[in-house]
């Protein structure tokens, strides 16, 4: 469930999160005992996370791990005002670092730039323009710069030892854009070579969207490990939308809420779900809902769509632009399974330049890593093309893995009715052609293996 308010609250803060812990591995990070950022790896720069003024106890540990806990603080926040929270240090001197972040709006035509010195062995350094003046002066280790306005341009700047023209990291082509707030990040060790530089754009100027100036919140119905949304947990989530702080009042009630889940065919006048839909537009709430992605076939619109005031939106075909056709081909291949199938090209993956053959794998081949979620051994995908399961993990993290084992493609297969679709991405380097493809046509191709 999606639900947006109109205009920014008054009453929120905004909190993000940089890794920058040189020896740390990748962590999540809870607020509060609630898992919020999951697996966020060294140079990371998270998205501004939208929560109420107070006080926030903030954990971090290894990924998937309950402990260590290398960092526990309680944070204060202010509503109307952005923070960055920096993991700074080697692990065994991890400590936070809060800033509060500037993002109103530069003067025309020029952009807002601030240093952090996030390297724990370097010295205090300048940043300047490549042979040029400096631009920001004398940062030390675990210090932030004030933000400093530049034009808007293109710049070839560097990293000196402060005080000298010694230069110790070149930042060639720095982009920064008429209206941007950037922070600029000093990351990695000094002694080993490893000191790099990072580069966030802090007010996402970038461009609006359909909907600028809303705020988002997701409110989470449906199991991680299955397909299964609860009917306790959505009325629950209704009740969020209707009344986000449960004291009763519900003049703070979120304003549009979007739920694409629902059954195939449903009365309203037997569900509890579009009851709740109806009491919540009785408070000034709209839902849109889903009403089915079974085709043009009468009867099929599901619930809560059905419900009398929910705004119902209907699927009956995706049309894509990377429609692809896969060949099994004989006389490796049975006959019942040699042919074409058509497929959708995942257009996050890397572009198909040539023709690829290869012997067709299922998971690891040996039963196992069926989703793709796992990491493959180094190599042992070589020359093959890896067909898995949908679920589990991304869409982008199964090809990502596939790629990482040597494979020359990646096919994921759906696992319930359905045609094939242009997944979204969520994290990794997916370096080899991707596609998806029916459950029907993934059965298929199972079949065949196991002839």
């Amino acid at each position: 469930i999606i639900g947006g308010l109109p205009m920014p609250d008054s009453s929120r803060a905004r909190v993000r999160v940089v890794h920058a812990s040189p020896d740390a591995p990748a962590v999540d990070v809870w607020v509060n005992d609630a898992l919020t950022l999951e697996n966020v790896p060294f140079k990371a720069v998270s998205d501004y996370l939208t929560v109420p003024g107070g006080t926030y106890n903030v954990k971090v540990v290894p990924t998937g791990a309950t402990e260590p806990v290398v960092i526990d603080a309680d944070l204060t926040v202010e509503a109307g005002t952005d923070y960055t929270v920096i993991a700074r240090g080697l692990l065994a001197e991890i400590s936070p670092l809060v800033l509060v972040d500037n993002n109103s709006a530069p003067a025309a035509g020029d952009a807002h730039v601030r240093f952090v010195h996030l390297s724990p062995d370097a010295p205090a350094v300048d940043i300047a323009v490549a042979g040029g003046p400096v631009v920001i002066g004398n940062i030390a280790f675990g210090e932030a710069s004030a933000y400093t306005p530049v034009p808007a341009g293109t710049y070839d700047l560097e990293v000196r030892l402060a005080g000298t023209n010694t230069v110790v990291l070149p930042l060639p082509g720095i982009a920064l854009a008429d209206g941007d707030v950037y922070t600029a990040y000093a990351f990695g060790l000094a002694g080993d070579g490893s000191l790099s530089a990072g580069l966030s754009v802090d007010n996402a100027s970038g461009g609006e969207g359909v909907a600028p100036g809303v705020d988002l919140y997701a409110v989470k119905v449906c199991s991680s490990v299955s397909t299964s949304c609860s009917g306790v947990a959505l009325i629950q989530g209704m009740e969020y939308v209707v009344d986000p702080n449960g004291d009763g009042d519900t003049s703070d009630h979120l304003d549009i809420v979007n739920m694409s889940l629902g059954s195939s065919y449903g009365q309203a006048y037997d569900d509890d779900l579009s009851q709740a839909v109806d009491n919540a537009s009785a408070v000034g709430v709209l839902t849109i809902a889903s009403a089915g992605n079974s085709a043009d076939k009468p009867f099929v619109t599901g619930t809560p769509a059905a419900a009398p005031t929910a705004l119902s939106v209907a699927q009956t075909a995706v049309p894509s632009s990377f429609l692809a056709l896969l060949q099994a081909l004989p006389p490796t291949t049975p006959a019942n399974v040699a042919g074409q199938y058509q497929a959708v090209f995942q257009p996050w993956a890397a572009p198909l330049t040539e023709a690829l053959e290869g012997p067709l794998q299922f998971g690891d081949g040996a039963g196992g890593n069926n989703l793709g979620c796992a990491a493959f051994a180094p190599g042992s995908l070589t020359g093959k093309i890896v067909l898995v399961d949908r679920g589990g993990c991304g869409f982008s993290v199964k090809i990502s893995n596939i790629a990482a084992g040597g494979a020359l493609a990646g096919i994921i297969g759906l696992v319930a009715p359905g045609e094939p679709f242009e997944g979204g991405f969520s994290t990794g380097d997916p370096t080899i052609p991707g596609y998806m493809i029916s459950q029907a046509d993934s059965s298929r191709l199972k079949s065949g293996l196991g002839a």
